[in-house]
């Protein structure tokens, strides 16, 4: 329980955070970045495919690391569909060039792109030795697999992930442009993207807890340190297409940044939009928490493109650009 000197802290510790946080340029893109931190600028690699000239942007070409496709302004696609292992990825006409943000897999040495029916290319990508934390995570009730739940409860979490499949189904028009954002005012990652972690897991026996196996669970997001109250940045331009509070996400935003690209936003004590809104980069959308599944107050950030998983803070990295009007 927090007694009034914790919550004094706690306020005395968001206040030295809000500090002012940077706008900095990075190539023809800026980034709103709390003190301290600079995203790297990024990898450049020329590529052809086809017969046309191919950039890929990103800020390391690894595991898990979002990744920027750019054919220039004079390529025509014609009917030429762009696929990146084997999955249909849509161009949009940006002002700098035919552009398509990726995901590169978490477990393959190689991602392969193909345009036409006979252009391919394979192109190899370092691997990652993801982290792992032996400590086991005490998650309350969420560690009590066989807890009752209610029919109201149950029937809740069952329309909240109908929600959540629809909307990361959308297919949308791009919304991004050359204005990104970090989503906190400090810089201190508690559990990293893709780490590896133990829960625990108990039964309840008269009154006592009883241990079970712990389960191993991946970490499809990033954690980022925050009191409650803490602000919350949209990382990048789009549509929220959730907004509200959700059984395990808590206070949740999920946003639609055009051609299933998605960050999520998690566990937050408010949030601060409403459903359907354009979202700017840099905006507050809410206020860090621990809301939810989680053992504190941290904000968990993700991001999904097209149903793959990638580090969010690596989209930082990338010289997206507005799409060009038709």
């Amino acid at each position: 329980m927090s007694g009034p000197g914790t919550l004094q802290a706690q306020a005395a510790l968001a206040a030295r955070e809000a500090q002012q946080r940077t706008q900095l340029r990075l190539g023809a893109n800026t980034v709103d970045t709390p003190p301290g931190y600079q995203p790297p600028a990024p990898l450049r690699q020329e590529l052809s495919l086809g017969g046309a000239a191919l950039r890929l942007y990103a800020r390391r070409l690894a595991q898990g690391e979002a990744a920027l496709l750019e054919f220039s302004a004079d390529f025509e696609p014609g009917d030429r569909g762009l696929q990146v292992d084997g999955q249909r990825t849509p161009l949009t006409r940006t002002s700098r060039g035919w552009q398509a943000v990726i995901a590169l897999p978490v477990d393959a040495a190689a991602i392969r792109l193909q345009l036409g029916p006979q252009a391919t290319i394979s192109l190899p990508i370092a691997a990652v030795a993801w982290p792992e934390f032996r400590t086991q995570m005490d998650l309350g009730s969420f560690s009590q697999p066989q807890r009752s739940l209610s029919a109201e409860a149950r029937q809740r979490i069952a329309e909240e992930g109908q929600r959540k499949a629809r909307a990361v189904a959308q297919r949308n028009e791009w919304l991004l442009d050359e204005h990104l954002s970090h989503p906190r005012d400090m810089h201190r990652i508690t559990s990293p993207f893709w780490s590896r972690r133990i829960v625990q897991q108990y039964r309840l026996q008269g009154g006592r807890r009883l241990p079970l196996e712990p389960r191993s669970t991946v970490h499809r997001g990033l954690d980022l340190r925050a009191v409650e109250g803490a602000a919350v940045f949209a990382m990048a331009r789009g549509r929220a297409a959730l907004a509200g509070q959700f059984f395990y996400e808590g206070g949740f935003v999920l946003l639609d940044h055009g051609q299933g690209v998605f960050t999520m936003y998690l566990h937050m004590s408010k949030v601060m939009l409403g459903q359907g809104g354009i979202v700017e980069a840099g905006q507050q959308i809410g206020l860090a928490g621990a809301t939810g599944m989680v053992t504190a107050a941290h904000l968990h950030v993700a991001l999904s493109i097209r149903g793959q998983a990638a580090d969010p803070l690596s989209l930082l990295s990338l010289p997206t650009a507005p799409a060009q009007a038709p």
